[in-house]
């Protein structure tokens, strides 16, 4: 993992909770200092593919519907990263579920194309990825099934309640789930910077 301790003063992450028509993000301000990390402020929200418009500011185009609504949110996304130019992208990967196996290739595809649509705009961006149950850990919800699980755990984390500019309560599972794999990246700055 990369060492933050350079970016002495503020500076920007956006987490990212992938997906063909809904992507989550989370967009954090955080400050670095010579005691260690801290969280100034998160804002999470939703891309939907049903108000993204059909283009692509990032390479070729398709005819095929679903690469072009990939390719559309992708660009939504790019849009963001801009914005903000993060010195950190952090991604849920992607979880392969063999009830559904479709899912899994779609969300590969998603991801691969977030990446090198970020490594485009600007190669220096760190991309970190983490696992669906490792994220899950970090909130103390490992091995719990359900949809509202990592809302319910988030409640009652004060370091992410207390800087959310976001309503939790408003936030899709899309919204959430980016504060969450965003939260996970800051836990392991701040653990390792504990151990120091």
């Amino acid at each position: 993992m990369l060492d933050i301790t350079h970016y002495l003063g503020q500076y920007r992450m956006l987490s990212i909770d992938p997906g063909l028509n809904n992507i989550g993000l989370a967009d954090f301000l955080l400050d670095q200092t010579r005691q260690g990390t801290e969280i100034n402020q998160i804002e999470a929200m939703t891309i939907e593919s049903r108000y993204v418009l059909d283009d692509c500011c990032y390479g070729a185009t398709s005819d095929d519907e679903r690469t072009r609504t990939r390719q559309s949110m992708v660009s939504a996304v790019l849009r963001k990263v801009r914005e903000i130019h993060p010195a950190f992208v952090v991604i849920e990967s992607p979880f392969y579920d063999i009830k559904r196996p479709g899912s899994y290739a779609v969300l590969l595809e998603v991801l691969n194309d977030l990446r090198f649509a970020i490594y485009q705009f600007d190669p220096k961006i760190t991309i970190v990825l983490y696992a669906p149950q490792e994220v899950k850990k970090t909130l103390g919800v490992a091995g719990v099934k359900g949809k509202e699980i990592v809302k319910e755990a988030m409640s009652t984390f004060m370091p992410i309640v207390t800087v959310l500019k976001t309503d939790l309560g408003s936030m899709t599972e899309h919204a959430v789930d980016a504060v969450a794999v965003g939260y996970t990246y800051v836990k392991t700055i701040l653990n390792r910077e504990k151990q120091k």
